[in-house]
């Protein structure tokens, strides 16, 4: 049994995986290659990429999903995970709690086996059919990372097309205001106003608008992500 989670650390992606202590120094494909496993309690190990995406040390504190842990060592993963954290799965039942138990059972071959052929003989099997799904590792994780990067293209398609009509919808009304108010703008010029001085009042009173869409919009954006997390959290 694994617990497996996606959260963000330290202002990165990063899959938090919890496997029991001997699986994990001896067949889930990790090496360690400074440093000591888990011996007590509040104890992770990391990935080198994971080190080095946050800035980590031996020793260094991390905060996952509101508890504290120590960086007992470092590892290397057999799989081209963008960065990982690994603790034991008591710790892991710990943390995430126990109601809804392991996400995935971790099946290490024997030697010489064919993945695809065990792969396909475990979907042919009934008691599989239609309740769980069967991955290959590596498969999974190309997919996930795939997944994540269209994901991150399509977020920032989003917000040029965002800023592009936050632009013109803040033209309109500055033209919009203009047509309005032409007489208010020839009086300012009959007191002294010059067109320099009128295009930075105009140029001003846009940056203000602009700064007070993107304030509305993303306190309107985090109290919809937040309602998201609360109706059906992502692990």
């Amino acid at each position: 049994p694994l617990l497996f989670r996606h959260l963000t650390i330290a202002g990165q992606l990063m899959q938090v995986r919890a496997v029991a202590l001997p699986e994990m120094t001896t067949s889930v494909g990790v090496t360690l290659i400074r440093g000591e496993w888990p011996h007590g309690p509040r104890q992770v190990v990391v990935s080198a990429g994971a080190a080095e995406l946050a800035s980590w040390q031996i020793g260094s504190r991390v905060n996952i999903y509101g508890t504290d842990f120590e960086i007992s060592g470092m590892v290397q993963t057999s799989e081209n995970a963008i960065g990982s954290v690994w603790m034991t799965y008591a710790e892991g039942l710990e943390l995430f709690g126990r109601e809804r138990g392991f996400q995935v059972a971790y099946l290490v071959l024997n030697p010489g086996s064919d993945p695809d052929r065990v792969q396909a003989a475990l979907l042919a099997d009934a008691r599989i059919a239609g309740a769980y799904s069967v991955y290959l590792e590596h498969a999974y994780t190309n997919s996930f990372n795939t997944s994540y990067s269209n994901l991150r293209i399509l977020s920032i398609l989003m917000v040029i097309i965002a800023l592009l009509a936050a632009a013109f919808g803040i033209y309109n009304a500055t033209s919009l205001s203009l047509l309005e108010r032409g007489r208010e703008i020839s009086l300012l010029h009959v007191v002294g106003f010059t067109r320099g001085r009128l295009r930075r009042l105009l140029m001003a009173r846009a940056l203000v608008l602009t700064l007070a869409a993107y304030n509305l919009g993303w306190l309107s954006a985090q109290l919809l992500i937040r309602q998201q997390r609360l109706q059906g959290p992502v692990d």
